[in-house]
This record gives C-alpha cells, structure tokens and sequence, in this order.
C-alpha cells in the first residue's frame, strides 16, 4: 500500500476531527484501518478521540487499549485512559483483564487502582482486589468505600470495622463514610459508637446530625430512634425514591377510578419476599386463605428467580397460578401490567427496605395505594393512602407523622400461621448446651436491634438473677467480643453467655426455643416475627411500651396472646418483671400456663380470622373510594367469629 495514500487518509481524518467532523473523521479511519489493519503512528489514538466525541466510550476505549501497545513509550497514558472508559461505561470484565497491565505501568495512580478494585469486586474477583487494596488514596472516600465492599463480600466484619473507623479519621469531613461508621456499629455491637451516635442525634437540626438524618438508611433510624417526627424525616431511601420518580415522571397517569360496587376487589402484593423469609414465614398462610369470592390475588414478584423452588414447594396451585414474575422488568413494563390487569389496591410489603421497588408505587395508577407489613413505619416519600396496622402500634398519637391514613386492624396487625402449623416438639436442653437448672433468659432477635438502652438492662437483669443465662443468636467474632465485653462493665462473665447456632428448618428453631424461660425484648426496635416464634413456642417475652411503632411492636402481640402484665411501663418495670420471674418460680409457672392456654384461641395465630379483617379491610378503602371519598382513618371492627372461606381462585 502506498504509505503517501495512507499519510494523507490520516492527515484528511485528523483535519476531519479537528473541524468537528467526528463522522467524517471515522470514515477515514475506518478505510484506512481496512487497508492496514495493524494501525501505523497514533492511529488509534486518534480513533479512540473521535470515538470519544461519538459517545462511543466503550470502543474508545478499546482503541486507546491498542495505542497502549502500539507507543510504548506512552503505555501507561493509554492503558488508564483505556481503563477509565471501560470503568465508566461499566465494562468491568475489560477492566478487571488489564489488571497486570495495570499494576506494571500504574501502581503509583491510586484513581487507576480503585478502578481496578471495583472492578475486580463486581467480577467477584476478591484475590484481584486483595492486590490493590494498599495502593489505593486512604483519603479518597470513594477507595475507602470499595475497601470496605471488599471486607464485606470476604465475610469479614473486623477488617470492614477497622477499615470504617481508620476512614473516618482520614476523611474527616465525608459524612458518608460516619453514617456508614455508625450503621456498622449496630452490626459490630460498638456500644459506644453508638452512643456517639444518639448523643449526636440530640440536636437532631445542627449539621452534623441532619447531614447525617438525610443520609440515612430509613431501616437503619428505626434502631435507635424514640421520635415518630424525626422518624418520618426524609433518608437516604426517600431521597433516592423522589429522584427515581421524578426521573420516570412521563411514566405517570392519573388514578383509574376503583371497581363498581358487586364485582371482586383486585388485590395485588407486591415484594421480592415471596420466598424463604420472614414476612412470608409469618404472612403466606394468610395468602392461601384469602377469600377468592372476595379478593381477585395478584402476586407482582420481584424475588430471585431462585425463589420459584421454594414456591413450588409452599404455594399451593391456585396461588401459584396468583404470581406475575416482574423481576428484572423494567417499571414501565410493570406500570402496564398493573394497568391491563386493572387492579384497585396495590398493596406494598416492602417499604424503605432492601430491594423495595417504591417507584412502580409512586407511578402506578391504581385507585389505592396501600403499605403493610415489610417496614413497620411511615414510609417518607412514597405515594400512600393507608398503612395497615394497629392501635396498638400506631395510637391516635402517631397519625400526624404518617402522610398515610391509619387502617387499623381488630386484634393485631401480626399475620401469622395457625399454631397446629408448628407445634414445639420435646427437645433437650443438653442437646443446645444449655444448662438444665439455671433460669435462661434469651435473645433471638437480630444483633443490630441490640440498643445500649438494652444491653445495660440486660446486664442489670443479669446482675439481678444470679442463677440465671443468656440464650442469644450472635453469630460474628467482633460482635461477640463486643457484648462480652459490655456485660463485664457490668460484672457479668462470660461464663453466663451462651450462642445459639443457625437451625436447619423453622420446626427445630421453635423446638428449641421454647427450651428458653423467658424472652427479653430488644429496646427500642422490638422483636416481630422473633416475639410471635416465642409466644408460639409458649415462652412469654418481656417488653416496654414503647413511642414509635417499631417499639409498639411486641405490645401488640402481648395483647393478642392475653399477657398484658408483660409490658413495662418504663425501664425499671422492665428489670423488675424480669428479675421477679426469674426469681419466683410460682409466679412464672403461671404466666407460663396462661400462656399456654391463651395461645391456643389467640387471634394472633388465627389466620382465616386474620385474612377476613384484611378483606375488610381493603373494602371499607375501596367503599370510600367508589363513595368519592378521600382516604381517611379507618378502624376494622372485630370479628365475632371467623367467616367461611372460599378458597383463592386458580
């Protein structure tokens, strides 16, 4: 090929680019690139330039990957700005392949050995991000940040503590990087990094405490928050939702009226949690009892589709037949399927939690849309027009914080199976290695709900009953270490603290539960599915009334089961009804046989009874609805007596 016709090809290219000719400049570069495949000086510089001005990011990099090779003189130039393009354009695989490459010619561009890092990390390439790992800006909150994803995904909650805590003090001034610090310090069981926390949160409108509020993980407020008001605060979560919503806004219609009066409300739940979980452990036996004369069921499911098993194995038929799989569905395409199956009540069993999907909530247009379950507070930033729950957790005094109007259930808001679903079974205590003759209080529910409020009661109730044990699931080494060393400030041993490993299936964990005396509640976030397995399994559980709905949670229960007397009225009460248990075997023996008796016609593990309040309950919002009516408080009056079923429609 004559090399005057290839000089001038690339001279017209350049000339082209330089005009703002980006296509132009390509088509030489394509022709010339037909003639000479293998490039010649700064070709594919060049090319990865004009492919860059095209929006092409991903093939300019791979342009600029081939300069790398071609200039050797100028490889590592290329080879990062081959790697930023691919790092920006989420070709991870590309850039987790030039990680030799990388660390040869770039060891010393920390930018270049976080890219790598994330990239390696979305590879699930840990050994690939363990070679990084110290060449990244200890300062950079982003490095800091994909360190920490790097002890996480390696299971390593110590190093992420460290990571966290050593990252504070190198970014100061990144409140991303505290909140982070002080969410890991309820899984850890840093007490005093949480006291840090609510001692900030005292001021909650000084910066610190609302940089911090507005970048907060909703769930995670409900751990140590007492105030419905700064509850109902905007988070991290509503944030993201409002900018969602906004973004898809052209995806909004108006709401459809509700459904003439005679013809079956159309209900339709939507979750990721119809699997193995605890909203389904609690909630799928009301599912199947719905009343299909009633309830037209529709079942929007974003779980895995690893979950399909599980289904098969729990659903019966006619409510498998219920499920619409919108997992990986874009919204748009789940807004349409609400709308051709013109549903009235879309009902989300998620709220600000992991892998809600809140945005299809906010742009569906259905007459009502409706929060239960999944979040057990106001949910800031969704489009809602009633929260179920109860009075018990929401009294008349929560209804200011919550842009939802309160639908009050009878009895409980608690769904549950019925209590010849699961039955405790003879175990031994031996066989748990816990000791036969000591009083065994115990804590099932998940570490991070375990406050200061309640490891310094816990420790005082230690303290109070010597003969006593602590039964609690704590399954980290840090966290571990953390509460033993909290009860020795206490003066408690060791000794006097026993674990409990994971179950293979939920009838050997309420077997072995109700080996336990006594179950003390966690403060202020209270047990829900934890106190209903304890109070199944017919051992009392001990709380304090609280003043949000999280803390409200476990009095409800209380109430439903007939144990009233197991509510404290402040902290005291709490040690008191604890310590005189533990101490007064008369005494216990009857909240123990009461329970026993009580549980046995407790609506709390009534489903039918449950699945026809909640009928009603959809009703008297769809009556007003069909009435003109805005949404308001409602309260479901109380059955007499369970209503004939007519099973879900196939």
């Amino acid at each position: 090929m004559n090399a005057a016709f290839l000089n001038t090809t690339f001279a017209d290219a350049l000339n082209a680019y330089n005009e703002g000719n980006f296509a132009g400049a390509l088509e030489h570069m394509d022709a010339l690139l037909t003639l000479q495949p293998e490039g010649g000086p700064n070709w594919f510089a060049l090319l990865g330039n004009i492919r860059f001005k095209l929006g092409h990011k991903e093939e300019a990099g791979d342009a600029f990957l081939r300069e790398s090779s071609t200039s050797p003189d100028k490889a590592g130039q290329y080879l990062k700005l081959a790697i930023t393009l691919f790092a920006s354009c989420g070709a991870s695989a590309k850039v987790r392949l030039l990680s030799d490459k990388a660390l040869m010619h770039l060891a010393g561009d920390a930018a270049v050995m976080h890219q790598i890092g994330e990239a390696c990390l979305a590879e699930n390439d840990l050994p690939g991000v363990e070679r990084v790992l110290d060449l990244v800006d200890p300062a950079n909150p982003q490095h800091v940040v994909m360190k920490c994803a790097y002890h996480r995904q390696k299971g390593d909650l110590e190093a992420l503590w460290r990571t966290l805590s050593q990252g504070v003090v190198d970014c100061p001034n990144d409140v991303y990087l505290k909140a982070a610090r002080y969410a890991e310090a309820r899984v850890v069981l840093d007490f005093d990094a949480m006291r840090e926390y609510e001692r900030i949160m005292e001021a909650p409108d000084a910066p610190l405490a609302n940089a911090l509020l507005g970048g907060e993980v909703a769930l995670n407020r409900l751990f140590w928050c007492r105030k419905e008001a700064i509850i109902a605060r905007p988070s991290y979560d509503s944030n993201v939702l409002l900018a969602a919503t906004d973004a898809l806004s052209l995806l909004r219609h108006p709401r459809r009226p509700i459904s003439p009066a005679g013809r079956r409300l159309k209900i339709a739940y939507l979750s990721d949690d119809f699997r193995q979980h605890a909203v389904m452990a609690v909630f799928s036996e009301v599912l199947k009892l719905h009343d299909a004369a009633r309830i037209d069921l529709t079942l929007l499911c974003h779980s895995p589709p690893e979950a399909r098993g599980w289904q098969r194995l729990n659903f019966p038929q006619r409510l498998l037949d219920c499920i619409v799989p919108i997992d990986g569905k874009p919204t748009v395409e789940v807004l349409d399927i609400i709308r051709r199956r013109e549903i009235d009540i879309l009902v989300d069993l998620k709220g600000h939690t992991a892998g809600a999907r809140l945005d299809i909530v906010n742009l569906a247009d259905v007459p009502l849309k409706v929060s239960y379950l999944g979040y057990p507070a106001a949910v800031t930033g969704a489009e809602l027009d009633y929260a179920i729950t109860d009075a018990f957790i929401t009294p008349e005094s929560s209804r200011p914080f919550y842009n939802e109007k309160l639908c009050l259930l009878p009895d409980t808001s608690m769904p549950n199976a019925a209590l010849e679903t699961c039955i405790p079974q003879p175990a031994k205590r031996a066989d748990y290695g816990l000791p036969e003759e000591k009083f065994v209080f115990s804590s099932f529910n998940a570490v991070f709900k375990i406050s200061p409020q309640t490891i310094d009661l816990w420790g005082e109730i230690l303290a109070s009953a010597p003969d006593s044990v602590l039964w609690i699931r704590c399954d980290e080494a840090i966290a571990r270490a953390n509460l033993i060393s909290a009860l020795a400030a206490r003066g408690i041993g060791a000794d006097r603290v026993i674990y409990a490993a994971a179950t293979r299936s939920y009838q050997e964990h309420i077997n072995r539960v109700a080996l336990a005396d006594l179950s003390l509640d966690t403060l202020p976030y209270n047990g829900h599915a934890t106190t209903t397995d304890m109070l199944r399994a017919g051992v009392p559980v001990v709380t304090m009334r609280g003043t949000t709905a999280p803390s409200r949670m476990s009095e409800g229960l209380l109430h439903a089961v007939g144990l009233p007397d197991m509510i404290a009225a402040n902290e005291t009460g709490y040690v008191t009804i604890a310590r005189t248990l533990a101490t007064d075997k008369a005494l216990y023996r009857g909240v123990r046989e009461r329970l026993a008796r009580s549980r046995l016609t407790s609506p709390l593990f009534d489903p039918a009874r449950f699945a026809r309040n909640l009928e009603t309950a959809f009703e008297l919002m769809a009556d007003r609805a069909r009435s003109g009516l805005p949404p308001e408080h409602i309260d479901v009056a109380a059955l007499a007596c369970a209503l004939p079923v007519t099973e879900v429609a196939a």
